[in-house]
């Protein structure tokens, strides 16, 4: 039968008589007590012993109905401690005349012990009245006196009409000043996570707001965000926090546990007496997080459409402690939370979309500015070769004569010398920029070549007063390529820094393995390169070096270097570091 058809009016127990001044008195400071309202449960004790003692009780306790109204459950008592043992908790249908009360709306007196017709301590009289708010019951009162003490009609009639009823009221009124501000703040914080989620698009922050939110409304020791990734079809914890202790990020590698079982039903699930449950369902254990079994367990999925992105769960280590509003709430945000979570991904979808988009345009810039350099580099070359042909060939025949004075022939040696390296630097030039220019496949220690690069410039770095620091890593893997072009491109980025600091500074040269290669940093601590600049610096004939309005240099230094690395298999990454100065970062992957 439902609770509520026994709940009966209790205008039996009415006082025929006025009453008393010392009723009137107690009652008056009871009601006293009550206030404020708000926090009167929380001041249930003092006002308990109070009563007892005001009253001659030996012992008082206040048993309240569980949110799923099957049992009582102890609240607050004063004077009985451990010998309320044995009602914790109450079922609904337990034959005790605490249950009696509450269902028929009377008191119920009776002597012995506290369970009738046992011999258990405290032996004495009992009186059980129920707490009744606009013919609802909500729980029940036990009064006890010791054995030479009883219950008169009128003290029944005046605990259960006038005691009882201002305490069911007084809770009714706090619990409803409680529910209202916990509706109020549940919908601030449902608006905050609407507008805070909403324009986030990075994930992780995303994820630890709706943590944050989360644990400002539900009350629990365990928080779980667990996303489903769709192109591994892994489960992955994102967040785990349990007791204030937070885990990394981890697989789920079981899908047998409750999160599996939300996945498969696609429904929220609330536990409030876990290992009960989880037998009766037939579900087994996961730990996460501590190894210890959670008494309470709610978790909800996050639902975008018809699809299942993620579970958003709490826990607690206490019985029933998660209600149906409690269930409601979190769906809530998690309906919001897996709308913003699907907008952070397809957003970081499409950024990486975008940075593959601009990394295969720069390619085909780069593709297309390499072909313009090679015809460039082809017709140059062929009109230096022209002009320095019969300059060296007459300079080679003027040499075959014995007759020439040493220091003319010392000059005719010269002059060959720079003609035939001059014909080198471009026909190397040449090579860089056509496929005939792929490096041949040498092993090489980075480290030797950063070196013999460095010491090219000992004497200029002494003048300017540079002061250069090599940070080497030692047993780096060799990489395969042609030492001239790699010290070529090595000399042209030593080259832009040098020329960074006329004044003075620093000049540092780290070498790791990174990623299966090999990573080089060079970092000067000149001025740096306009923002504007940076996306251009590999343009070949771009230039920055300004001085007294006259151009300086080529601006194919970076180019070269550029197109030399990516021969390689490499990259190289211009940027200004956060501490001033220009940072250069080469990748070149590990020789075989």
């Amino acid at each position: 039968m439902a609770l509520r058809d026994f709940r009966k009016d209790t205008s039996a127990h009415r006082q025929d008589s006025p009453l008393t001044l010392e009723e009137l008195r107690l009652l008056v400071e009871l009601q006293d007590r009550f206030f404020p309202p708000a926090t009167f449960e929380a001041r249930l004790p003092a006002v308990l012993s109070f009563l007892a003692d005001s009253y001659a009780l030996d012992g008082i306790a206040l048993f309240l109905l569980s949110p799923r109204q099957d049992e009582l459950v102890l609240h607050s008592q004063a004077g009985l401690r451990g010998s309320l043992t044995a009602l914790q908790p109450l079922p609904i249908d337990a034959d005790h005349p605490l249950i009696h009360a509450l269902l028929s709306g009377q008191c119920r007196q009776w002597m012995g012990s506290i369970w009738p017709g046992e011999t258990a301590e405290p032996a004495g009289t009992f009186l059980a009245c129920p707490l009744t708010v606009e013919r609802q019951s909500i729980g029940a009162l036990l009064f006890y006196r010791a054995p030479a003490g009883t219950f008169s009609p009128r003290a029944s009639a005046f605990l259960h009409e006038y005691v009882s009823s201002r305490l069911a009221f007084a809770i009714y009124q706090s619990r409803l000043i409680g529910w209202t501000q916990k509706q109020l703040q549940q919908m601030t914080v449902l608006n905050e996570v609407a507008q805070t989620i909403s324009s986030n698009l990075d994930i992780h922050p995303l994820l630890e707001t709706i943590y944050t939110q989360v644990r400002r409304v539900i009350d629990a020791a365990s928080y779980f965000v667990v996303l489903a990734d769709e192109e591994t079809h892994q489960l992955r914890i994102e967040i785990l926090i349990d007791e204030e202790e937070r885990f990394p990020p981890q697989v789920l590698a079981d899908r047998g546990g409750l999160v599996g079982w939300i996945l498969q039903h696609r429904r929220p699930l609330r536990l409030n007496n876990a290992l009960r449950e989880l037998e009766q369902m037939g579900i087994h254990w996961v730990p996460v997080g501590k190894p210890k079994l959670s008494n309470s367990w709610m978790g909800v999925p996050m639902m975008v459409g018809d699809r299942i992105i993620g579970v958003l769960a709490v826990a607690s280590y206490t019985p029933n402690a998660f209600s149906a509003d409690d269930e409601l709430l979190l769906s809530s945000i998690a309906s919001q939370a897996a709308v913003a979570v699907e907008n952070a991904r397809l957003y970081e979808k499409t950024r990486r979309q975008l940075e593959e988009l601009r990394r295969t345009q720069e390619q085909l810039l780069a593709a297309a500015r390499l072909a313009t350099s090679a015809e460039l580099a082809a017709g140059l070359g062929h009109e230096v070769n022209n002009a320095l042909t019969p300059i060296l060939g007459i300079a080679q025949l003027a040499l075959r004569r014995t007759d020439l004075p040493a220091d003319l022939r010392a000059d005719l040696e010269t002059l060959c010398n720079s003609a035939q390296r001059i014909r080198d630097i471009v026909n190397g030039f040449s090579q860089m920029t056509t496929e005939e220019g792929l490096p041949a496949s040498t092993p090489r220690s980075i480290n030797q070549l950063v070196e013999a690069a460095l010491e090219s410039f000992e004497w200029r770095l002494q003048r300017q007063g540079i002061t250069a620091y090599l940070h080497l890593a030692e047993d780096l893997p060799p990489i395969a390529g042609n030492p001239w072009q790699l010290r070529q491109a090595l000399l042209n980025i030593l080259q832009n820094a040098v020329e960074a600091m006329p004044n003075g500074g620093s000049l540092t040269i780290t070498t790791s393995a990174y990623q299966n290669g090999i990573r080089i940093i060079i970092q000067d601590s000149g001025a740096g390169i306009a923002p504007e600049h940076l996306h251009r610096v590999f343009e070949p004939g771009y230039t920055t070096k300004i001085e007294g309005g006259r151009i300086r240099g080529l601006g194919l230094g970076l180019f070269v270097t550029y197109n030399i690395i990516q021969a390689h298999g490499g990259t190289i990454q211009v940027s200004n570091a956060p501490e001033g100065g220009a940072r250069v970062e080469i990748w070149l992957p590990a020789g075989r």
